[in-house]
């Protein structure tokens, strides 16, 4: 088994005026950034068994992008307890 890793992509910036961290999404250079990342995933014909996933919004867009690109029907797993 191998386990790979993947950080969300680059979110909105905090600021004080915003709602809170759990709600940042990604920006769009971050989406555009999973999408590479996701290519090479492809191209690098790496199986993807699985996705775990925090609740936050931008982890979940992460998840989301990397499933569409690499055309996995698995489903993101989250809230693991």
């Amino acid at each position: 088994m191998e386990l790979y890793i993947l950080r969300h992509g680059k979110a909105q910036e905090h600021t004080q005026n915003f709602a809170g961290d759990s709600k940042r999404e990604l920006t769009e250079v971050g989406k555009k950034e999973l999408c590479c990342i996701a290519k090479a995933i492809k191209n690098l014909e790496i199986d993807v068994d699985d996705i775990i996933s925090s609740p936050l919004i931008r982890a979940k867009q992460t998840a989301e992008i990397i499933i569409k690109h690499v055309k996995s029907k698995k489903k993101i797993h989250q809230n693991l307890e």
